[in-house]
């Protein structure tokens, strides 16, 4: 009997919860804006401006964006490795570095919102 070659493993995507427009915080809303400007910005520098068919998808499509604020959100969006992994989305390893930076500019990193926090306890328990 012919065995059936063994199937590829498919990497999970990491589990984190749909954000629903309605759900979504000012930082979340923030990223939004944030992101589709960078879309438009990128639209200008590529010369694609005034393109009607597919407008700014044809940069970033709707649903990487959704997916960037979903993961920032919860947190998952560490450094630009962990960025090209879970968004997949083609041109990620190309533009990581601005979109984390963006990212950062409404999403404090870990490390540096655990200083802000403490640095905000210790000034309330030495006051």
């Amino acid at each position: 009997m012919l065995q059936e070659p063994p199937r590829p493993i498919q990497q999970r995507r990491m589990n984190v919860p749909a954000l629903a427009i309605e759900d979504m915080d000012s930082q979340a809303l923030g990223l939004k804006r944030k992101l589709r400007e960078w879309r438009v910005r990128q639209m200008k520098e590529r010369d694609f401006e005034g393109e009607e068919f597919f407008g700014p998808q044809q940069v970033m499509s709707e649903c990487i964006p959704r997916r960037i604020i979903e993961l920032a959100h919860a947190s998952k969006l560490t450094d630009t490795a962990v960025l090209v992994e879970k968004v997949q989305w083609c041109d990620t390893p190309k533009f990581a570095d601005e979109i984390l930076e963006i990212i950062h500019s409404v999403y404090l990193p870990q490390p540096l919102q655990q200083q802000q926090q403490s640095g905000c306890i210790e000034q309330l328990t030495s006051s």
